[in-house]
């Protein structure tokens, strides 16, 4: 972010819409039934073409804070230090739209390095943010409050600003109200921003661990105290009653990509790619009631996309009271905000614990796993249960899931050589960036293969023998990824350890077709003896 060059718009009419934003935003709510977005400025420039409204000011301050210049320029004019007032203010007067606008431009300020250094400092902002504007009845000022949080608090702070945030952070009654708004929003977009926000709380206190500061680590436990396992499920399972109704609603498979496992059947799997969503813009104003300070009843029937078909749900035979059920619509990015909370929550000993011990997460894992369309969800599901204990029998009563594993593989195999081993082939250096996307891939594989030993395991037990032939059939009938060659991957040391203990494990059932996979055994006996 560079002090001398020139912000994007210019800088005579972005002083005035500060000035304007500033005087005008916070001032006394309409009583008369005016629009208050309709206002001018009454200390305006005169020499405007057109009177300048403090909403169109400050949806430009918004918008222009998100580009370096424009956010140092503002830097330069003390926009930071005005910003608690003026949120204080709006609070007070119950202005959503001015609290909403001012909340948004902090949190796209946030996301500068120098803009943020100031900002954390403010010995107002803290209190003002976690205890106050968490705490107000309208969703886009919650939606902003959440995402201003969590640009805030995501990277390291200097110690003196990190303790007068987190030990707000870290009272129950601030995680609790974050854990309320998962729970009962019915506003998606907060529901992303809330799981986001609890996402960068549990991956800056596993760093802050990591470096040596134990002050947070009861961050976790906390949350876990608080049911956030559940709804985090609820989420995950909300999504894939979405994903088979839309099947259902577009006629089956065919319209929709199909899941994995049904892909299988068709020879592999297709990788979507996530498209990521565009910049800020104006959040909308939701239909649906705020979020308020107490539990409220929800309205998981309704109307429109929120109302799900009976049958869709009921096949899901998820119990509700056994945890807790999130009220809103659920949306690709917040069930990926959910996964990315569970990942950092892998990374965690407590967190760690606390998902092994769950069976709703561990449910989930596998009937997404089975289910998702996107690659890049799938693989994180995938990761997520390869990291827990006691999925090798889950695997086989729920065979479509060890397909869509299986899948997985075959997709791995059957793709082109990447980049790097093109190069090497040529006898030519691979680039960094041909390394670092090999390396994702290869990790999945290796992911993919550990839920393969888990099964493979389970197999060998008398009670799957009889309980779960349909997966064990699956298994041996995948001989030909399951014998696949992987020494060239980067991962091929752990690949070949698994492969080659789920080969051993499936031998007596290959029958008069073990010969190919006695050959595989040895190639990966041999690999991991040489690496040794």
């Amino acid at each position: 972010m560079s002090a001398s060059a020139e912000p994007s718009v210019d800088p005579g009419h972005l002083l005035r819409s500060l000035r304007v934003f500033v005087a005008e935003a916070a001032g006394p709510a309409e009583v008369d039934g005016g629009d208050p977005a309709s206002d001018t400025a009454k200390g305006g420039n005169t020499d405007d073409a057109e009177a300048l409204g403090w909403e169109e000011a400050g949806c430009l301050l918004w918008d222009v804070a998100a580009l370096p210049d424009d956010a140092a320029f503002l830097l330069q004019h003390g926009l930071p230090a005005m910003l608690p007032p003026l949120l204080t203010a709006a609070a007070v007067r119950e202005r959503w739209r001015a609290l909403e606008i001012g909340l948004g431009t902090a949190a796209n300020l946030a996301c500068h390095d120098d803009a943020r250094r100031q900002l954390v400092q403010l010995p107002d902002l803290p209190a003002l943010l976690l205890e106050r504007l968490l705490w107000v009845d309208d969703v886009g000022s919650l939606t902003e409050a959440c995402r201003c949080a969590a640009a805030l608090l995501a990277a390291g702070l200097d110690r003196q600003a990190a303790d007068a945030w987190w030990t707000l952070v870290l009272r129950e009654e601030t995680l609790g109200r974050v854990v309320w708004i998962v729970e009962n929003t019915l506003s998606t977009a907060l529901l992303e921003r809330a799981l986001n926000l609890l996402a960068c709380l549990v991956a800056a206190a596993g760093a802050a661990k990591a470096s040596g500061d134990g002050s947070r680590a009861r961050l976790v436990p906390l949350l876990t105290s608080l049911g956030l396992l559940p709804l985090l499920a609820s989420v995950l399972h909300g999504w894939v009653v979405r994903l088979q109704a839309e099947r259902r609603h577009f006629g089956g498979a065919d319209s929709a990509g199909g899941s994995p496992a049904a892909q299988l059947e068709q020879g592999g799997a297709q990788a979507a790619q996530q498209q990521p969503e565009g910049g800020q813009q104006q959040a909308q104003q939701q239909g649906a009631a705020a979020a308020a300070r107490g539990p409220a009843p929800h309205d998981a029937g309704g109307t429109g996309p929120r109302a799900v078909d009976a049958a869709a749900a009921a096949e899901l035979e998820y119990d509700a009271e056994s945890g807790g059920a999130v009220a809103a619509e659920i949306s690709e990015p917040a069930a990926m905000e959910a996964l990315a909370l569970l990942e950092a929550l892998a990374a965690d000993v407590a967190g760690e614990a606390a998902l092994n011990a769950s069976a709703l997460i561990k449910d989930a894992l596998l009937r997404l796993t089975a289910e998702a369309e996107l690659h890049s969800m799938q693989a994180l599901a995938v990761s997520l249960l390869a990291g827990l204990e006691g999925v090798g029998p889950l695997l086989l009563e729920q065979p479509e899931a060890l397909a869509a594993v299986l899948a997985s593989l075959e997709a791995a195999a059957k793709a082109r050589p990447g980049k790097r081993h093109r190069a090497e082939a040529k006898g030519q250096a691979a680039t960094p960036a041909a390394v670092l996307s090999a390396e994702p891939r290869a990790e999945e594989v290796e992911a993919a293969w550990a839920l393969c030993s888990a099964a493979a395991k389970a197999a060998g037990t008398e009670q799957a023998a009889e309980d779960s032939k349909e997966a064990i059939a699956l298994l041996v009938a995948h001989t030909a990824v399951l014998c696949h060659d992987w020494s060239a991957s980067p991962r091929a040391l752990a690949i070949q350890m698994h492969q080659a203990y789920v080969l051993r494990r499936l031998m007596p059932l290959f029958g008069e077709q073990a010969g190919e996979p006695r050959a595989a055994l040895a190639r990966c006996e041999a690999g991991t003896a040489q690496a040794e």
